[in-house]
């Protein structure tokens, strides 16, 4: 499985007045999307963090209440044995039902009067794999993880470049974001090409870490160039190249100068070759730029 696949987990609908409301919590930025009943949550947080459970704290665009924890099960310790704690404990007037969807990835619905308060998201497996497996960890906004021992944030282990803890705070709370692998590098001369030995990995995969992008420049973040310079990409939309640049690509001064002076001349999509509008989402590595749903179109032919 290649991305966290959150929609589709349910056909129910929590029925609750939808907010936009940003807030700090516990140094990190918490983006809630509906006013929902959350009173679960500290009892499940409580069960999973001393089992010595991680807390994901990535973005979560679902308008349902839900928590994500990574866990290695053993045999002193498995997935049976969580949930019989979680029946133990938990409030008489709510019901739970699990699933697993796939090998090493379980689901827990919890319900109170027959509705879904609570998705409980379990992936056993080690920090490492999750890293390497999942779309969300490709992106520094989403390195950030709690444990026993309190807030940390995840080793890069997609290239040699360290992100130091204080750094994603403050890009968190800016809503700024980056890619932080340097598997697609090449991206720009593949492109250009279609050589297959420059792209190691599949256009479904690709589009996989686009479409997480998307929906973050969706709800107001921008993306840069901050961690990798010249060797990764942004897709934003293209009122924000003009109007950010010198933030997009604050670390990779050369092609800033470059693209500030002449930016006029790359203002048509490479493969359509239609002028940019304000609102078109555009994908951009060093100097090409192309309209997001041409290079959909491409990738998936």
């Amino acid at each position: 499985m290649n991305t966290i696949m959150r929609n589709n987990v349910n056909n129910h609908t929590i029925n609750n007045n939808t907010i936009n409301n940003n807030t700090i919590n516990n140094n990190r930025i918490i983006e809630n999307q509906s006013s929902i009943d959350t009173s679960i949550n500290g009892l499940i947080d409580s069960i999973l963090i001393s089992v010595d459970a991680y807390n994901l704290l990535f973005n979560n665009f679902s308008n349902t209440n839900e928590l994500y924890y990574l866990i290695q099960f053993n045999h002193n310790f498995n997935f049976n044995d969580l949930v019989n704690l979680i029946k133990s404990l938990l409030y008489f007037d709510i019901t739970f039902l699990s699933t697993s969807p796939c090998q090493n990835y379980f689901l827990i619905n919890f319900r109170r009067n027959d509705e879904i308060i609570l998705i409980l998201h379990i992936y056993n497996m080690t920090i490492y794999d999750y890293c390497i497996k999942f779309t969300e960890p490709h992106f520094d906004c989403n390195m950030i993880y709690r444990n026993y021992n309190g807030y940390n944030v995840m080793y890069n282990y997609h290239c040699s470049v360290s992100i130091p803890y204080d750094d994603v705070l403050r890009r968190l709370y800016n809503k700024k974001f980056s890619y932080i692998s340097d598997n697609l590098q090449n991206i720009d001369e593949y492109l250009q090409t279609y050589e297959k030995s420059l792209m190691p990995m599949t256009h479904s995969e690709i589009l996989n870490k686009f479409t997480y992008a998307i929906k973050l420049i969706e709800n107001g973040w921008i993306m840069d160039e901050y961690i990798l310079s010249k060797n990764t990409w942004t897709i934003n939309y293209w009122k924000n190249y003009k109007n950010n640049l010198n933030i997009i690509k604050l670390n990779n001064n050369i092609l800033y100068n470059e693209l500030n002076e002449e930016l006029n001349n790359f203002d048509k999509c490479y493969i359509c070759n239609c002028k940019f509008n304000d609102n078109d989402i555009v994908f951009n590595k060093d100097t090409l730029f192309i309209k997001y749903e041409c290079l959909f179109n491409v990738l998936m032919n």
